[in-house]
């Protein structure tokens, strides 16, 4: 094993201790963090990625499931029972 790393040292700490940040980082105003897209046809994005075979094979949906599935409300118990 090397002794030398370039890797910062680390301050020990205790299972189960919160340790602060280094550097404070800041989050979006915005209440769910969606920014619109400027400049990008939503739609058009849409139907390129549904229509697309190898999306519809990897996914094993067709244009219309794929659709159904984009514009469907993500939850977490939604996400959960699709990875089952």
């Amino acid at each position: 094993m090397p002794t030398h790393t370039n890797l910062p040292e680390v301050p020990l700490s205790e299972v189960g201790s919160h340790l602060s940040p280094r550097s404070v980082v800041g989050f979006s105003s915005d209440p769910i963090g969606i920014t619109p897209w400027s400049g990008v046809d939503v739609e058009a994005v849409l139907a390129a990625i549904t229509s697309n075979q190898s999306v519809q094979e990897a996914t094993g949906l067709d244009k219309n499931g794929l659709l159904r599935r984009f514009s469907a409300k993500w939850t977490a118990e939604a996400a959960l029972r699709d990875c089952q």
